[in-house]
């Protein structure tokens, strides 16, 4: 089974196009409009194959080691990956 964790409350109908895709036990979110503080993003990825996040998490080694081998993708919903640690990603073969 995928588990997919979104770090934010989606806009319109996403969360629930992701869910009907995945199932509800795959999706897994963070039903704030506020950042996800950072201790709790590292502990809600443990264990997640995809995540979604914003541009207010930083997705770095931390990010990556919290989540562990299993990740295989980090989206970001926003334009550009200023928060992404493309080479980082690339050594924890996540794309």
């Amino acid at each position: 089974m995928s588990r997919i964790f979104i770090t934010r409350n989606l806009p319109g109908e996403a969360s629930t196009m992701l869910t009907e895709a995945f199932g509800a036990a795959a999706v897994r979110q963070y039903a704030s409009d506020e950042p996800i503080p950072r201790d709790t993003l590292l502990d809600a990825v443990a264990g997640a194959e995809a995540v979604l996040a914003l541009l207010t998490e930083a997705i770095d080694d931390a990010f990556f080691e919290a989540a562990g081998p299993q990740l295989k993708v980090v989206a970001t919903m926003a334009v550009g990956y200023d928060n992404i640690d493309v080479p980082a990603a690339t050594r924890h073969g996540v794309a």
